[in-house]
C-alpha cells in the first residue's frame, strides 16, 4: 500500500478526535435527559439542528469535490478547537454549561459530521489504491468503533446520574470517581481537535487518482452530481435505501435511547453508557468480520441480510422491557449498521469516480437527513415522551425498515447488475 505514512496519520488524527467527540456526544443527550429533565427542549433543538444540516449536506459535497481535502480537514479541526475550548472556558469561569451552549456544541458536532466523513472517504479514495478500498473502509470502521468503545467506557465512569437504577458500573468496580461536569469533557474534546490538526498538517501524499476539479458556481457543481445519479437510477435507489438502518440508528442514538432508558426502563446512566459501549462492540465486530463473512456474497445481498437482522432487533426492543434487551439491541444495531456502512462505502468507492463522489454523497446524505428530520419531528410529539409510549416510536422505525427492505428486494436483480464490489 502506497502513502502508508499519510494513511496512518489520517487514521491517528481521526481516532484521537473521535475519542473525545464520542464522550461529548454521549454526555450531551444524557445531560438533557437525566440531569436537566429537559427531553422536550433537547428534542426540539435536535430537530432544528437536523433541519439546518440538510442545507449544509447539499453544500458540503461541492466543497469536498472542489477544494484540497487535506485543507478541509485542517479547517474543520481548527474550528473545532476554537468552539470546544471556548465552551469549556465558559463553563469553567461561569460554573457550568447552560443548555444553549450544550446545544451549540451538539450542533457544531453534527455539522462537522456532514463535512468530516464524506471528506474522509473521498480523501481515502484519493490516497489509497483501488484494490485497497475495502481494507481502508474496514480500517476506518474498526478504528472509529474502537475509539468510541474507549470513550464509552470512560463515560461510564464520568457521567453523573440522578437515578440509581438496578446497576452502577462505578459501584461494581468499587471505584469512587467524582463525575465530570460537561465543560471538562468539552475541554478534552477541544484539545484533541488541536492534536488532530497537528497530525493532519504533517500529511504528505501522492494522489492515486486523477481528480478533475469542476469550477463554476455551487449550483453548477451540485447539478453535476445530481445528473450523475439521475442517469444511474439504480445507484440512487441503492444509495438512499441502504441508508435506512443509519437513519434508525441516529434517531435512536441521539434521542430515543434516552427516553427508553430513563422513562421506559427507569434505569441509570450506567445502563446508558454500557449500552453505548456495546453498540461499538457490535460495530467493531462488524468491522473485523463483515468482509470475511460476506466475501463471496454480493454487497447488495449482504446489505439486505443485515437490514433484515436490524429490523428484527428493533421489533425486539419494541416488545420487551428489561435492560438486558437494550444491551442485545445495541450489539445488533451496531453490528448491522457498521456492516452495512463498510459494504456500502466499498461499493460506492468502486462505482463512483473520485471527482463526483462528494456530491453524490451529499445527495444521499440530504435524503438521509430529511428522513431523520421527519422521524425526530414525529417523535418529539408529547405522546412519545409520556410514560411507556416510546415503544411506539420503535414500532414505527421497524415499519420504516420493512418498507426500505422491500424496495431493495424489489430491485435486487437490477442492483446486482451494477455490483462491482
Amino acid at each position: 500500500m502506497k502513502n502508508k505514512s499519510a494513511i496512518y496519520k489520517l487514521l491517528g488524527a481521526n481516532a484521537i478526535s473521535s475519542f473525545a467527540q464520542g464522550m461529548s456526544l454521549i454526555a450531551i443527550p444524557w445531560y438533557f435527559a437525566s440531569i436537566l429533565n429537559e427531553e422536550q427542549y433537547y428534542a426540539q433543538a435536535f430537530a432544528g439542528i437536523t433541519f439546518l444540516t440538510f442545507f449544509l449536506s447539499l453544500y458540503s459535497g461541492t466543497i469536498i469535490d472542489r477544494y484540497n481535502r487535506k485543507k478541509i480537514f485542517l479547517g474543520v479541526n481548527a474550528t473545532g478547537f476554537f468552539v470546544l475550548i471556548t465552551a469549556a472556558l465558559y463553563g469553567w469561569f461561569f460554573g457550568g454549561v447552560p443548555p444553549e451552549l450544550a446545544i451549540l456544541v451538539l450542533g457544531f458536532s453534527m455539522f462537522t459530521f456532514q463535512i468530516h466523513f464524506p471528506n474522509l472517504y473521498a480523501f481515502g479514495q484519493e490516497v489509497v489504491e483501488p484494490n485497497y478500498y475495502g481494507r481502508f473502509s474496514t480500517l476506518i470502521e474498526v478504528q472509529n468503533q474502537a475509539t468510541i468503545i474507549l470513550s464509552g467506557l470512560v463515560s461510564i465512569l464520568l457521567l453523573p446520574s440522578q437515578r440509581e437504577g438496578s446497576f452502577s458500573f462505578r459501584e461494581a468496580l468499587g471505584l469512587n470517581i467524582e463525575p465530570w461536569d460537561l465543560h471538562h469533557i468539552f475541554l478534552v474534546d477541544g484539545l484533541t481537535y488541536g492534536i488532530s490538526f497537528i497530525l493532519i498538517n504533517r500529511i504528505h501524499y501522492q494522489a492515486q487518482v486523477n481528480r478533475k476539479v469542476q469550477l463554476g458556481s455551487v449550483w453548477a457543481r451540485f447539478k453535476t452530481g445530481f445528473l450523475y445519479l439521475k442517469e444511474r437510477p439504480m445507484l440512487l435507489v441503492f444509495g438512499i435505501a441502504s441508508h435506512s438502518v443509519f437513519v434508525v440508528s441516529i434517531t435512536h442514538g441521539f434521542y430515543l435511547i434516552n427516553l427508553y432508558i430513563d422513562n421506559y426502563l427507569k434505569e441509570s446512566s450506567s445502563i446508558y453508557a454500557i449500552s453505548e459501549v456495546l453498540y461499538s462492540v457490535g460495530a467493531l465486530t462488524a468491522g473485523f468480520l463483515v468482509r470475511k463473512v460476506f466475501a463471496k456474497t454480493p454487497a447488495v445481498s449482504a446489505i439486505i441480510l443485515l437490514m433484515t437482522l436490524a429490523m428484527c432487533a428493533v421489533v425486539m426492543l419494541a416488545t420487551t422491557q428489561f435492560y438486558v434487551f437494550i444491551f442485545l439491541f445495541q450489539l445488533l444495531i451496531g453490528l448491522t449498521n457498521a456492516g452495512i456502512r463498510v459494504l456500502r462505502v466499498t461499493y460506492l468507492m468502486n462505482t463512483i469516480p473520485n471527482d463526483v463522489i462528494g456530491r453524490t454523497e451529499s445527495i444521499f446524505n440530504s435524503t438521509n437527513i430529511t428522513l431523520r428530520l421527519i422521524f425526530i419531528s414525529l417523535f418529539t410529539l408529547p405522546f412519545f415522551n409520556q410514560g411507556e409510549n416510546v415503544v411506539n416510536a420503535y414500532a414505527a422505525a421497524a415499519y420504516f425498515l420493512f418498507i426500505t427492505l422491500a424496495v431493495l428486494l424489489f430491485f435486487h436483480k437490477s442492483l446486482l447488475g451494477r455490483n462491482k464490489s
